[in-house]
């Protein structure tokens, strides 16, 4: 948006408001000092002005699309052992390089096992875990080399000083990764159980140092981008794919398919083949009002743009009205199972509810 356009007619927060809740997500942001947020009455200049300015920015790069900063726990480690099998899984058995809190380079299997040693040697903890295993990924096409360096970054301005952690780069998979591996208990002795606003935070530094080094990238919550399912945990991913591949066990046995899943697709046959009563999930009408109120959202917000003379500000609402369009369906992961299932078992079922006709 052109810095004349509003001036000649500002905007103000008045129309915004739900969807500067869904960007934000659960954290709740530090307010600069003399920084007040403006009424729905507000003249939009001044701070006003400039919340409202980097709103649209905020809400013009998601609906471009721009790539998404993914940080997320992938488990934890418990006991000698343990924190010594996850050191040496993230450095390939020392093979990867690796560096810790105090910027050195870990290089070799001994280096490693003398950061385990080093972790343990102090004693564990008497309850809970003694690592939080982290994950810092990009989309395929990022350079692997600025996802390190922000991830180094990022680590270093959140946890330096704090507490000890191992970090290192991964690009076996078809996206750049990072494994960051920190120790729970901080050198205050406090121990480190993140929360979903602490996740949110974590993606919204990431993000910011890969955009400090030229890279685009957003932090939005799942929920602002209309996405329902939750990533696969590292552990069942690792499981599916050796499943797919038909790997097998040193033993010779094969890989089966986790249980769960099983389960799923089990239940999901008897209530298609009506050898089972579908079951009532609250649940599920929660996610699709959530899903709802997500979509209603941006579409006000692009109401409120077309309103506005300049040509920036329709463009916006078309990009964001184009957003809303492709966004997923409303489905949950069971329903897209049983989508998946009747499609296979030939019948036209009766799940139009749950595909195309739950789009806005």
């Amino acid at each position: 948006m052109s810095r004349s356009s509003n001036n000649a007619n500002p905007f103000t927060f008045q129309g915004f408001d739900s969807t500067t809740e869904l960007l934000r997500g659960p954290v709740k942001p530090k307010k600069a000092p003399g920084d007040k947020r403006p009424n729905s009455g507000g003249g939009g200049t001044g701070a006003g002005a400039g919340a409202i300015a980097d709103f649209l920015k905020r809400a013009a790069a998601v609906s471009k699309r721009t790539p998404e900063a993914m940080v997320r726990i992938t488990g934890a480690a418990k006991g000698k052992d343990h924190v010594k099998e996850h050191l040496a899984y993230i450095t390939r058995n020392g093979k990867l390089d690796a560096t810790n809190e105090r910027g050195e380079t870990i290089s070799g299997r001994q280096a490693v096992k003398d950061v385990a040693e080093e972790w343990t040697s102090a004693g564990l903890a008497k309850k809970g875990p003694d690592t939080r295993n982290v994950m810092l990924s990009m989309p395929k096409g990022t350079d692997p080399d600025k996802v390190l360096r922000a991830a180094k970054t990022f680590a270093d301005k959140t946890f330096g000083g704090e507490r000890q952690y191992m970090i290192a780069l991964h690009t076996d998979k078809d996206h750049p990764h990072v494994h960051l591996t920190l120790k729970r208990e901080g050198f205050d002795g406090k121990n480190l159980n993140p929360r979903k606003a602490d996740l949110q935070q974590w993606r919204e530094g990431f993000a910011h140092e890969l955009r400090a080094l030229g890279v685009a990238a957003e932090a939005t919550p799942r929920r602002a981008r209309g996405v329902v399912k939750k990533p696969k945990v590292q552990a069942v991913y690792h499981i599916e794919k050796r499943h797919q591949a038909g790997t097998k066990r040193r033993d010779g046995t094969a890989y089966a398919a986790p249980d769960v899943q099983l389960r799923k697709y089990a239940e999901a046959v008897k209530e298609i083949t009506g050898n089972a009563a579908p079951k009532v999930r609250p649940w599920e009408l929660k996610i699709r009002e959530r899903q709802e109120k997500v979509r209603g959202a941006w579409l006000h917000t692009a109401a409120v743009l077309d309103k506005h003379p300049s040509q920036d500000a329709k463009q916006l609402a078309k990009q964001i009205r184009d957003f809303v369009k492709d966004m997923p369906l409303l489905q949950t992961e069971r329903q897209q199972i049983h989508a998946q299932v009747a499609k296979g078992l030939g019948r036209g079922i009766g799940q139009q509810t749950d595909k195309g006709a739950d789009r806005t």
